[in-house]
Order: C-alpha cells, then structure tokens, then sequence
C-alpha cells in the first residue's frame, strides 16, 4: 500500500475518474478518504477494510469483487452505483443514500443500515444476516433470494418491495411497513405472515 497523504490518493483516483479507466486491486485499508468523490469510478478488486469513507460520494460508481469490511461509509452517496460480489461485514451504513442501486450477490454481515436510504435498490441474492436496518427506507427494493436472517428491521419501511424467496427468520420486524411487498415463498417465523396480513 503506498504512504501517500489524502490529496495524493484523491489525485491519483481522479486520474483514473477523468479517464474512465478501471482500477484494479487497489488497496486503500486503514486510510482516511473521508467526504472525497469517487463519482463514476470503475474498480475491481479494491480493498478499503477500516477505511474512513463518511460522507464520500459514489454516485454512479461501478464496483466489482471490493471489501469494504469494517469501514465507515456514515451517510456515503451510493446513489445509482453498481455493486456486485462485495463484502460490507461489519461496516457502518448510517443515513446512507443508496437509491437507486445494486448490490447483488454481495456480504453484508453485521452491518448497519440504520435510517439509511436504500429505495429502488437492488439486492438480490445478498446477505444481510445480523444486520440493522433499523427505520432505514426499503421502498420499491428488490430483495429476491437476500437473507435478512437474524436482522433488526424494527420501524424500516418495505412497501411495494419484492422480497419473494427472501429469509426473514429470528428478524426483529416490529413496525415494519409491508404495505404492497411481495414475499412470495418468504421465509419466516412461525405464525409471522399471519400478522402481517391482519394489518
């Protein structure tokens, strides 16, 4: 990993934004990047473990194979970003926008979403188990095939989504909103369905 100050790593990242060149297994774990722009950025194979990345902006960003376990992405724009077959384990995702986005086929392990915004999204086939989605924004997200086992979605709002095939068990859902879901083939708790249709 190179010893380069924050505006060192913003030059060298520019230079491959500007271009539309994609990086390829860059390391940037344990750095401060905090509030830089990343808009637009193709990588593949980057790792940011216990990277400072709040309020950084991924707008239109295409990211495949990344590790962003453990880092700070507190309140990151991820609108309209394409994320495939990353790793967020453990990684803080508080009052983040990522709508409009993908992150399919992706581990998100002991994550926490919490009042983040993830409306139209995409997030099939990804883990989320032992997460917190905790009053986050699911509206209109496609969630076929993801596991939410072992999540607290307490107060998080999940109308008109399709979690069909999706697993929800051992999940806090006190005060979800399901209003217009689809959970076809969904896995629950005992007698949960149930009480979500009596609503």
């Amino acid at each position: 990993m190179k010893s380069w100050n924050k505006q060192q790593w913003i030059a060298h990242i520019s230079e491959y934004t500007a271009s539309r060149r994609s990086i390829q297994s860059l390391n940037i774990d344990n750095i401060d990047l905090s509030m830089v722009d990343f808009s637009e950025l193709i990588a593949n194979g980057v790792s940011a473990v216990n990277t400072n990345l709040e309020a950084a902006i991924f707008m239109h960003t295409s990211l495949l194979d990344c590790d962003f376990s453990r880092a700070n992405l507190r309140n990151t724009n991820f609108s309209y970003a394409d994320m495939a077959d990353c790793q967020f384990d453990d990684a803080y995702l508080n009052a983040a926008n990522m709508s409009h986005s993908k992150m399919n086929v992706s581990m998100c392990v002991k994550t926490c979403f919490d009042q983040a915004n993830l409306e139209n999204t995409e997030l099939i086939g990804s883990s989320f188990n032992f997460s917190t989605f905790r009053f986050a924004n699911l509206t209109g997200t496609v969630a076929k095939q993801a596991s939410f086992a072992n999540t607290d979605l307490t107060g998080a709002s999940l109308r008109n989504g399709n979690f069909d095939n999706a697993d929800f068990t051992n999940s806090i859902l006190k005060d979800v909103d399901w209003t217009g879901a689809k959970i076809k083939n969904a896995i629950f708790d005992l007698g949960v369905v149930e009480r979500i249709f009596e609503k």
